[in-house]
């Protein structure tokens, strides 16, 4: 679909089914055993799985070591259990926009109190 905008340059907009699309999947709660594969297999059945990474601990660390979380970047053409089995054992999903990530909000002390 193309949108002319008042200075006559057409973009192109892209419709998508709300709440699905590329998606961040943050997995938790598995052992560093289960393999990538493992992992692929189960989130194929819920889209087109692009990247799994291992999260790493901050760079203040001497060294680069996994803190337990893999994240996969998937294109979702269904909505994903916040509780899934994955190679026997059971992991914790969260999910965000891949242009939008938790950590960039504001602290909670720099957000408005309310007043007494």
């Amino acid at each position: 679909m193309s949108y002319r905008h008042d200075n006559g340059v057409i973009s192109t907009v892209r419709i998508e089914i709300a709440g699905m699309g590329t998606r961040k999947i943050r997995i938790a709660d598995l052992p560093t055993e289960v393999t990538d594969q493992a992992i692929s297999r189960v989130l194929t059945s819920y889209g087109e799985l692009l990247d799994i990474r291992h999260e790493m601990w901050s760079n203040i660390y001497r060294y680069k070591v996994p803190n337990g979380i893999r994240t996969a970047l998937t294109t979702l053409k269904k909505h994903i259990p916040s509780r899934m089995i994955i190679a026997g054992h059971r992991a914790t999903r969260t999910t965000t926009d891949v242009f939008w990530v938790q950590w960039d909000r504001p602290p909670i002390s720099a957000l408005p109190q309310p007043q007494a």
